[in-house]
């Protein structure tokens, strides 16, 4: 498997996903009628709020994005047995994930 090349197209799938959703629910949210929220301070992944809701799933992809090519780089090292830097890309992903789960909450 080549890491660099697999690494340079999650990164670039990742992004034109993330960049085709924005744009389409920015014009969706310019443009549509406006969705009645039953509820508009809650922004749910379950619900549909028009072109809001593409926006958060592109901004959800453009998250997930360096999330995957950490998971590559794992998986190639794994495939390689190269086991400092498995260690290394897993202490990464653990960061990765504290930062998105757990620091928010602590925050708040």
């Amino acid at each position: 498997m080549n890491l660099e090349r697999t690494i340079g197209w999650t990164l670039r799938l990742g992004v034109a996903i993330a960049s085709v959703l924005i744009v389409v629910g920015l014009f969706a949210s310019l443009f549509a009628a406006p969705v009645p929220s039953q509820n508009s301070a809650s922004l749910s992944l379950l619900t549909w709020n028009g072109g809001v809701s593409l926006i958060l799933y592109g901004l959800i992809a453009l998250i997930a994005t360096p999330f995957l090519s950490v998971t590559f780089c794992c998986i190639d090292f794994l495939i390689e047995r190269n086991w400092l830097y498995v260690a290394l890309t897993l202490a990464v992903l653990i960061n990765l994930l504290l930062g998105l789960f757990v620091l928010p909450r602590l925050i708040s």
